[in-house]
């Protein structure tokens, strides 16, 4: 499998080098006390900015939100995937496809792996 087709596991799971970068990139804009403003980042692409929860993700730790999420990460107007705060986002493993994708996960807000594992 190219690696820019490889699944991205969040939780307990081995990462492609992809995968890997992307999820440590995510950390970082989660975790970062002084991140770029959302603004600041989608304005670095051509592509705008899109929120998972304004395309179908729900955020309350109970929905599954692994579609609404891909069809997000998949949609070519999209340069820059936003998770709000505040939310919990249960995802199944998500394929990073494209290049030139940045993903923000704003403070407070958390991607969680979906709990029951041999549905992946």
């Amino acid at each position: 499998m190219h690696a820019s087709k490889m699944p991205c596991f969040f939780v307990g799971r081995a990462l492609s080098a992809a995968a890997a970068a992307a999820t440590a990139v995510m950390a970082v804009y989660a975790a970062a006390a002084e991140s770029p403003t959302r603004s600041a980042v989608a304005s670095s692409h051509e592509s705008g900015e899109c929120i998972v929860t304004q395309r179908g993700a729900v955020g309350d730790n109970q929905t599954e939100d692994t579609l609404a999420v891909q069809q997000t990460l998949d949609a070519s107007e999209c340069g820059t995937v936003v998770f709000p705060a505040p939310g919990r986002f249960l995802i199944r493993p998500v394929f990073f496809r494209r290049d030139n994708l940045h993903v923000v996960i704003e403070a407070g807000a958390t991607v969680i792996a979906w709990p029951d594992v041999d549905t992946w």
